[in-house]
């Protein structure tokens, strides 16, 4: 047994707590993999929507040069609203899974992604 092992059972035996990482792997549940895989399906497909519908624009714009304009633009815009959550979901159901060493990296995307759909999200509102 590794004296670390020990130790840490030693404290957990004296009532101690131990806030230092363990070498566990986490607990992903089969609900957390199927959100994770559902979520990333559904951002996929919106993905190849939203290809589409900026293919159309340009089409219908008459050229790369053009200005994208309504009804393609406002579909695109409603798009990246419907994204927006489940970019966050993904996240969220993907942390469970970071190692252990890297939850603090996992903890900070999601905040960098949280940060990044509010302003996607708020943008064009005056």
């Amino acid at each position: 047994m590794l004296a670390s092992t020990v130790s840490q059972s030693r404290a957990r035996a004296n009532g101690v707590q131990s806030s230092a990482p363990s070498d566990v792997p986490p607990a992903w549940t089969r609900t957390d993999r199927l959100l994770a895989r559902a979520t990333a399906w559904a951002l996929f497909g919106l993905g190849l929507l939203y290809i589409l519908t900026t293919t159309a624009g340009f089409v219908i714009a008459g050229g790369l040069q053009a200005p994208i304009v309504d009804p393609a633009f406002a579909l695109m815009e409603l798009l990246i609203l419907v994204e927006a959550p489940l970019i966050v979901m993904l996240f969220v159901s993907l942390h469970p899974y970071a190692a252990p060493k890297s939850r603090s990296f996992s903890l900070a995307a999601f905040g960098l992604v949280v940060v990044q759909r509010v302003l996607v999200a708020s943008h064009g509102k005056h």
